[in-house]
């Protein structure tokens, strides 16, 4: 069984929305239409829960190995993160 430090359930607009705008680096990311309307459309508090995001996935190797668990229900407002010894 793999050991994680924190599960992050993420709804799929703010997923898309990190894929779209927030990963990778500015030099490698690619701003198509796609990408760009995604980013458009998103509201002020999805770009911050995208950046949370970038932010926990992107640093594992300082803070621990995340599973991520994407949930496609419209009613997830947020990020939601849970630490395992919380799950018990």
């Amino acid at each position: 069984m793999e050991k994680f430090d924190c599960i992050a359930y993420v709804p799929r607009r703010i997923f898309d929305l990190y894929e779209a705008a927030y990963s990778g680096t500015s030099e490698t990311r690619e701003w198509g239409e796609d990408a760009q309307r995604i980013a458009h459309e998103a509201s002020d508090a999805d770009h911050f829960y995208a950046e949370r995001f970038a932010l926990l996935y992107e640093n594992q190797d300082l803070h621990g190995p995340v599973k991520v668990v994407v949930v496609d229900d419209p009613t997830l407002d947020r990020l939601y993160q849970v630490l395992p010894h919380k799950m018990h």
